[in-house]
């Protein structure tokens, strides 16, 4: 019988999940983009920012970045 204890894992050194909360360099990163071009996004209202107590850094949910991508995607009729 099979294990399935690690099943959806990756195994190696790349496999280092990423944290759910990236600053903004981390997510600027992440999504490939200038850190200022996500700074300006965010204080747009575009991307919402995650306010840690007590911090004055910029926060970001990866689910938020994924969700902006997400709903940037254009469907051209073919």
């Amino acid at each position: 019988m099979k294990n399935n204890a690690g099943a959806g894992r990756q195994e190696g050194p790349e496999s280092v999940a990423l944290p759910r909360l990236l600053s903004a360099q981390a997510a600027a990163k992440y999504l490939g983009v200038p850190y200022t071009s996500l700074r300006d996004w965010a204080l747009r209202g575009h991307i919402p920012i995650v306010r840690v107590p007590d911090c004055r850094r910029l926060w970001f949910d990866r689910r938020d970045l994924d969700r902006a991508v997400d709903s940037w995607k254009e469907r051209i009729a073919g």
